[in-house]
């Protein structure tokens, strides 16, 4: 009983900081006003590796459930990434599924905001097919 306890504030407190949107800033210097730059969000099963010339140094936690957002400045870039779930097969049997890393292109306007978009698997099936050639786009969102 004591241990559960013990563990379970823990535990809440974890997932509290493994929930929600981590903000990055992708340029030099100062915090520039929103106006001037454009927002991208990434949902935790897409791993960014690279966006243009910035690299994303964040350790990679498969329990890491955070949507990611870039403040990014105005301009052209290629994102580089890679899909990463963790799939339930059968009660407590998990699968971790994985794509080889590949880029999107896409070009950022000023106070725009846009977001990866994929259909996400929910099966093992289906996370091997989409891992073998992942489809992802980027749509500009309100």
């Amino acid at each position: 009983m004591y241990k559960k306890i013990c563990i379970l504030p823990l535990v809440f407190v974890l997932s509290s900081c493994l929930s929600g949107t981590k903000h990055y800033q992708l340029y030099p210097g100062a915090a520039k006003p929103a106006a001037k730059l454009a927002k991208l969000t990434v949902d935790p099963e897409i791993l960014v590796l690279k966006i243009s010339k910035y690299y994303d140094k964040t350790p990679i936690l498969s329990f890491d459930m955070r949507v990611k957002q870039y403040d990014i400045l105005p301009g052209t870039y290629t994102i580089k990434m890679k899909y990463h779930a963790i799939i339930e097969l059968k009660g407590d049997d998990l699968v971790k599924i994985s794509s080889q890393p590949f880029d999107v292109e896409f070009k950022a306007k000023k106070g725009k905001r846009y977001k990866l978009n994929f259909k996400n698997p929910t099966n093992f099936k289906d996370a091997k097919k989409f891992a073998a050639a992942p489809n992802v786009t980027i749509e500009e969102i309100n």
